[in-house]
């Protein structure tokens, strides 16, 4: 398709370039370069503040060196829980903490004063200390490469309980497992496990204390789905006055997300819980005067 002609501009017929100026119309001038002693009064930028034209480049470097500082840090916290330390420190100053801490605390104190080089320095022998130390434990590897004993716990923790409360307890068997909310709560519950593992193995901040967790979480996970069943079936009951059954998929789906979000699982009982002691309250008799 042909595109359609141009409108000639006002100057064009006349023979004008673009860009020139009619004859007789006022020509404003441009800004005169400043002269010598002009130059020398001009005020003059200081070396630590920033410009339009300049940004701040220390203090994003002073920021970042901070953070890289404050991650090596909590490495080192939790390399040393682990126990990757001791072995490097002889007997007589086992009781000292490793000197690790005290690159850490050299390149904290230059970061102070602003020495951004010193703190490149420490943060590189504190990288390679700590990395010495990781690569020569095993047990360090295995659970924050590849997250053995948190798995294995998961798995342990996740048998125990459906072969204590669906198969001992519930006598729930085949397909009526996976409609029932504990096991739903279940799973979710397994899943919130697997991401925390995932999320902290990735950092390599996985730390010993946190073992309880994977192992308790399953059964939580199960309590969780119940009362969250529970509650929806109950609140379905009150609104429609019984003629409503629930849906096994919904009430799966909120008992799965109740095990997997705690937080949101107990904030939404005790939501309900106050809501009951309200009407209970507003039920109660007033007595009389007497």
């Amino acid at each position: 398709m042909e595109q359609p002609p141009e409108t000639p501009k006002p100057g064009a017929a006349a023979g004008e370039l673009p860009g020139q100026k009619p004859e007789g119309a006022h020509v404003e001038a441009g800004p005169h370069p400043p002269k010598e002693a002009e130059r020398k009064n001009l005020p003059k930028p200081s070396p630590g503040r920033a410009t339009p034209d300049q940004p701040d480049q220390p203090d994003q470097r002073s920021a970042e060196l901070a953070r890289n500082l404050n991650n090596l840090a909590s490495e080192v916290v939790v390399a040393d829980e682990w126990g990757l330390f001791k072995d490097a420190r002889p007997e007589a100053v086992a009781e000292q903490p490793p000197p690790i801490y005290q690159t850490l605390a050299l390149a904290y104190q230059a970061l102070a004063a602003g020495r951004l080089d010193e703190v490149e320095v420490g943060l590189l022998t504190g990288r390679a200390a700590l990395n010495r130390a990781q690569n020569g434990d095993r047990v360090w590897q295995l659970n924050n490469h590849f997250g053995f004993l948190p798995l294995v716990f998961i798995a342990f923790s996740t048998l125990l309980v459906h072969w204590f409360v669906f198969q001992r307890w519930l006598a729930v068997s085949g397909p009526d497992i996976i409609t029932h909310a504990a096991f739903a709560g279940m799973v979710g519950a397994v899943l919130r496990s697997l991401y925390w593992l995932q999320f902290q193995t990735g950092k390599g901040l996985l730390r010993p204390r946190w073992f309880t967790s994977f192992i308790v979480a399953p059964p939580i996970g199960a309590i969780f789905g119940w009362l969250v069943s529970l509650l929806v079936k109950s609140a379905a009951q009150v609104v429609s006055k019984g003629t409503v059954e629930t849906d096994w998929r919904t009430v799966s789906l909120l008992a799965a997300f109740a095990g997997f979000k705690w937080e949101w699982a107990l904030g939404w009982l005790e939501e309900a819980a106050r809501s009951i002691q309200t009407r209970m309250k507003d039920k109660t008799p007033a007595k009389p005067k007497s």
